[in-house]
Order: C-alpha cells, then sequence, then structure tokens
C-alpha cells in the first residue's frame, strides 16, 4: 500500500476489519494515515483505537498522532488533546516524515503546539520546525563511495578492512542471499544497504546503535575489521524475514537467525553468538542455566536480561527442534502467526499459538525439546 491515499482506503480498512493482523504495524500506519487524509475520521479513530489496545508504547505514536488529528477534523478538542497527552508521555518521540499533512516532524515541541492550538493546515503552517537533521543514512550515501552488486549496495570507509577485502565480501554477500532465498523461497529480488563500520565506537557516534550488527527494514549496518566480522547470515535472515512475514518474537526471530548461520556454517568457532550452539546447550543444562520456554518468549533476546550468550543458542536450539517437528513449513506459518509483544497479554497469545501449532501444552513442548537437545 502505497504511503499516498489513492481513494481506497475506506475499501481497503473494511477488508482489513474482516481479517485483521495489526502485526503488520506499517501497513496499519499507512491505512491510518490515508484514512485520515481521505477524511474518513471515524474508521482513522476506530482503526487507531483497535491498534492501541496491542501496542501501548513508542510504536503507537502513529495511532494516537493521526486520531488526535481525525478529532480535531471533527472538532472534539478534548478527544484531540487527550491522545496528544498520550504521545507527550512517552520518554523519546522518534522523528517522522508525513508529507501528506505538511508534517515534517513529530517533536515534543510540535506536540504540545498541536494540543494547545488544534490540527489544521493553517496551524501547521504558522509552526516554526527546528532545522531538520541529516539522517545517517543520508549522510553516508552523500560522503561514500557505494559499490553494488545484484542484491546490496555496500558502504565503506575509504581504507578500511572493508574496502581492502571488497572482492571478497561481494562474493560472500551473493551466495549468502542466494543461500537465504532458496531456502526460504524468495523470488523477489531485493536490495539490501549494506553500512560497513572499521569499529563499533564509529559506527555507535554515527548510527546511535550499539553492538557489532544491526538489521531494519532493508539496510544491514555491521563492524567490519580484522578482528570483528559479523555473520554474513544472521543480519540478512531478518531482512529476508522481515520482508516476507514481518517482525516475530524476539525467540524465534533471533533464533531462526542463529539457526540458519549454524546451518550453512560460514563463520570459524570464534562467533560466540551464532556458532556450535548444540554443544552450548548441553553445557547450560548441566550448569542449569536455561531459560525455561515461557521466559525466553518473554524478553527481546540481546538485551541484558536475557543473558545473550544463553539466550541465543537456546532460541535456535528450540528452533531447530521446531522445525524437526512442524516441518519447514509449519514452523514458517507458526513464525509468521506470532507478535513482537511482550506484554502479558503479547505474551500468553504467543503461547497459544504456540501450543496450537504443537498440540500440546508449553511444559510439554518444553519437554519433548529438551529430550530432543540434549
Amino acid at each position: 500500500m502505497s504511503w499516498r491515499p489513492s481513494g481506497e482506503a475506506q475499501s481497503i480498512y473494511y477488508e482489513f476489519v474482516n481479517d485483521p493482523d495489526y502485526s503488520k504495524t506499517d501497513y496499519v500506519d499507512k491505512l491510518i494515515i490515508c484514512l485520515v487524509y481521505e477524511k474518513q475520521y471515524a474508521s482513522a479513530i476506530a482503526l487507531s483505537k483497535a491498534s492501541l489496545d496491542i501496542f501501548n508504547d513508542e510504536k503507537a505514536l502513529i495511532p494516537y498522532l493521526f486520531s488526535a488529528i481525525a478529532w480535531d477534523m471533527k472538532g472534539d478538542r478534548a478527544q484531540a488533546i487527550r491522545a496528544y497527552n498520550e504521545i507527550l508521555k512517552f520518554d523519546i518521540i522518534p522523528s517522522y516524515s508525513m508529507d501528506q499533512f505538511g508534517i515534517e516532524y513529530t517533536c515534543r515541541e510540535f506536540i504540545e503546539y498541536l494540543r494547545d492550538n488544534s490540527y489544521t493546515p493553517e496551524n501547521v503552517e504558522k509552526f516554526d520546525f527546528p532545522p531538520k537533521k541529516e539522517t545517517f543514512e543520508h549522510k553516508l550515501w552523500r560522503e561514500l563511495p557505494v559499490v553494488k552488486t545484484p542484491h546490496f549496495n555496500i558502504y565503506c570507509y575509504p581504507g578500511s578492512t572493508a574496502e581492502k577485502e571488497m572482492a571478497k565480501i561481494k562474493a560472500q554477500r551473493e551466495d549468502t542471499y542466494r543461500k537465504i532465498a532458496e531456502f526460504l523461497g524468495l523470488c523477489e529480488d531485493l536490495t539490501i544497504d549494506l553500512y560497513f563500520f572499521e569499529d563499533g565506537e564509529t559506527k555507535r557516534k554515527v548510527t546511535g546503535h550499539t553492538g557489532a550488527g544491526w538489521a531494519y527494514g532493508t539496510s544491514m549496518v555491521e563492524v567490519y575489521n580484522e578482528q570483528t566480522k559479523v555473520n554474513p547470515y544472521h543480519e540478512l535472515v531478518h531482512v529476508v524475514m522481515d520482508y516476507l512475514y514481518g517482525p516475530s518474537v524476539s525467540a524465534f526471530s533471533e533464533g531462526f537467525a542463529v539457526y540458519l548461520c549454524n546451518l550453512f556454517n560460514d563463520m570459524p568457532s570464534s562467533d560466540k553468538i551464532n556458532d556450535g550452539y548444540g554443544e552450548k546447550i548441553k553445557d547450560y543444562h548441566r550448569n542449569g542455566e536455561l531459560f525455561t520456554l515461557t521466559d525466553l518468549l518473554s524478553f527481546e533476546i540481546g538485551h541484558t536480561e536475557s543473558k545473550p550468550l544463553i539466550s541465543y543458542p537456546q532460541a535456535a536450539s528450540f528452533i531447530e527442534y521446531a522445525i524437526s517437528k512442524l516441518t519447514k513449513v509449519g514452523f514458517i506459518s507458526l513464525y509468521a502467526s506470532l507478535h513482537e509483544d511482550y506484554s502479558p497479554d503479547g505474551i500468553a497469545g504467543n503461547i497459544a499459538q504456540i501450543e496450537g501449532a504443537f498440540e500440546c501444552g508449553i511444559y510439554d513442548i518444553e519437554k519433548e525439546w529438551l529430550e530432543y537437545a540434549l
């Protein structure tokens, strides 16, 4: 669905509510925007409310903002002010570009301005937006040379390790793409922006992201030097799976990425996250360090509380068992049905989906998985 309205938002909305999937947050956000632009305010408000019943954090920015605009356009200032105030409770208000409404920023000052003055095109024109901050992607597009392959635009700094090993990188990444595409049945040719940084500190300063690897949309960001080379499969698995099925619960998305890294066996044993999860699981079990399956489904793997050196291999082990039990097709179907939601209701919903797929309770699933893994 295009960002720009086509006059069909209302009919698309009716189709959606007959078979809703609120895990497709980008799709829902776009539909809300188009409904407001096409003056289908009641539908935009209803869709926003349904979305907010599931997501109650910064992911709710679009539903809150455009329901507030819809209430403003309907002349109900009390409801609009309530929605604007909900946004202002967020610790961080992300930046967006929404040219349909002349909105270039959703900074805190702008939300406060709308709350105090109401949304109208005239009021938006009066607001003095701060200078627009250039995204790191646009900055790197402008500053760095690009090396193109059939599926990648590769950016790296002159004189870097990545530049020196570019011939190897090009061949490796195309081979990686081919293997993942064949395994997942991806027939489309994606174009992926791949950014290499010589060290983690430079990556953090430029992108704001910590860690050696990061994937979002159709972009990948990695540290690449003599000592650190991110497994070429891990982040690409996230890109392709998110493209095909949308985000899933972290234990499944991270576990599946590690599982494929091992299946294709393309990294040395020094890779602490991605290699040899089978033996690691046995050691962690002997030491009583494994999470319960319920706990594994309750957090985002990679965060400190998840103990990444344990949770990554543990999740991969469970994914191997799930594929062996459900087949690849059955596993993918389950993967697509799970939500990236770590609220109590979200966790319970994901567990119910898993129990339905395995046709038994979560504790029996965990018992059978451990018998398989150990």
